[in-house]
């Protein structure tokens, strides 16, 4: 089996990208901007069904808005969607765990 050298240095650009894209989600959690906090969380998702943080992150998120009373009934329920469409992904490519 061949590896190309592009395949090679691809992984290290794309962890390190999602790295960023983890730092500036954190920073818009900081700055109180969750919807767009949430919206770079499932962009990493999307990339990377399995990244550990990002998916801590998210439920972090949905508990911390539940906690301060903003966690307005279509914020939790997108969350929630999310997050189970992301289970059935993972269960539909590698099969039910």
């Amino acid at each position: 089996m061949e590896v190309r050298e592009r395949d090679f240095f691809q992984f290290p650009d794309t962890s390190v990208e999602i790295e960023s894209l983890l730092t500036e989600a954190d920073g818009f959690v900081q700055d109180e901007q969750y919807a767009r906090a949430l919206d770079i969380y499932m962009e990493i998702l999307e990339r990377d069904p399995e990244n550990k943080k990002a998916k801590q992150r998210v439920e972090e998120l949905k508990q911390f808005l539940k906690l301060i009373g903003k966690d307005s009934e279509v914020v939790v329920a997108r969350l929630e969607n999310f997050l189970e469409g992301l289970r059935r992904r993972r269960d539909e490519f590698f099969g039910s765990p």
